[in-house]
């Protein structure tokens, strides 16, 4: 009687996996706790796995949202794990997508944080990994969608648009419609930051339908926000105000505390140009405080500019000072360049003026630009 054969290799390779992760979880479940008392410490023996690897970054895509930093520490970790395994313990394509992998979330930390250059330079030693192994189409997808993201945000949008034709192609060879959506969320974002409010409204409308027979709540929320913020900008208060609510209840529901602040920033302004300074006010320092607790300055400085304005509306100028003091030392945090310094010394100076309200508007465009122009320079408001 002839013996039934074994796995194939493929198959024991993806069991081996499993036990690792199985094995890793309650040790990454601690180090999501305590990772930063790790890096004096030798990783033991036992830790050297690939299932290790893989827990470590589920964990950082995990916590990308709520603590950016503790998910960069996690996929940093991972990369030490990785590259201290011996190079002929798995088939060389299991390991360098671990590896690629680590990097690219290491990469999503930064970007959370507005840390873009960072970002990049993480996302091109990813590539170096998967150069390696050309069998890891799908996987060097993932990784130039994650590169546009970047690229977008930075506002070089011809290079994000380059890169999302080539992802938009090779997802729709996967026939993966749930990364065809979030490419189509990204092709709205980059026509609504090139001021094609319309264009970026329809194409919203599009992905909303593509999205959510994907059931990716998470991105379905971000389309949301985005067209609320595209609407206000064409002056469709009411409608906007509606995909807010929507895409409040989404992030509530998936506990997303960054992204329910997102979206009472908006909320904020919509509440503030519409004359409800009370009541902007307390929608934006909510706002505020979550961005400062989850270690976010850059948008935490942001949101305070909107609300020194609310408390300009209020009669509070001594308050609009405090913050706006309490903003430069976000930017500071930031690593924002001093010319953005130099605008909110200029705030500060032109609050007695009666211009206050105009001035904070002025000098949050202006920082907003720096972000793709670090050597725009400041003007004041022209004299009356």
């Amino acid at each position: 009687m002839r013996s039934r054969p074994g796995p194939g290799p493929i198959i024991r390779v993806a069991r081996q996996l499993e036990r690792e992760r199985m094995e890793a979880k309650p040790v990454v479940d601690e180090l999501r706790h305590s990772i930063q008392d790790r890096w004096d410490s030798d990783v033991p023996a036992a830790w050297k796995t690939v299932g290790f690897v893989h827990e470590l970054t589920a964990a950082a895509s995990d916590l990308t949202e709520r603590d950016a930093r503790t998910s960069a520490a996690l996929a940093q970790f991972a990369i030490v794990v990785i590259t201290g395994i011996p190079e002929d313990a798995y088939p060389a394509a299991v390991r360098l997508e671990a590896e690629a992998t680590a990097w690219k979330e290491l990469a999503s930390a930064h970007r959370y944080v507005s840390e873009y250059e960072a970002a990049i330079r993480a996302l091109n030693a990813a590539d170096r990994c998967l150069g390696k192994a050309p069998a890891l189409g799908y996987d060097r997808a993932v990784l130039q969608f994650a590169r546009a993201l970047v690229f977008s945000d930075m506002q070089r949008f011809d290079e994000a648009d380059a890169l999302l034709f080539e992802t938009v192609r090779a997802f729709a060879a996967f026939d993966d419609r749930r990364r065809l959506g979030q490419c189509l969320l990204l092709k709205g974002m980059i026509e609504q930051r090139r001021g094609l409010l319309v264009e970026a409204c329809m194409t919203y409308d599009e992905t909303i339908v593509v999205i959510r027979d994907t059931g990716d709540l998470h991105s379905l929320a971000s389309v949301y926000n985005n067209l609320a913020q595209a609407r206000i900008a064409l002056g469709h208060t009411n409608a906007a105000v509606s995909a807010l609510h929507d895409a409040f209840a989404i992030f509530s529901d998936l506990a997303m505390p960054a992204e329910i602040a997102r979206v009472r920033w908006v909320l904020g302004r919509v509440v503030l140009g519409s004359g409800q300074s009370r009541q902007a006010h307390d929608v934006l320092a909510e706002a505020r405080m979550t961005f400062i607790g989850l270690r976010m300055p850059e948008e935490a400085g942001l949101t305070g500019l909107e609300l020194a304005e609310a408390c300009i509306a209020l009669g509070r100028d001594d308050r609009a000072r405090m913050i706006i003091e309490e903003v430069a030392a976000d930017f500071v945090r930031a690593g924002l360049n001093d010319r953005a310094l130099t605008a909110l010394a200029y705030l500060r100076d032109v609050l007695p003026s009666g211009r206050g309200r105009e001035a904070v508007r002025h000098v949050r465009t202006y920082i907003e630009q720096l972000r793709h122009d670090p050597l725009r320079a400041f003007a004041p408001l022209p004299v009356d």
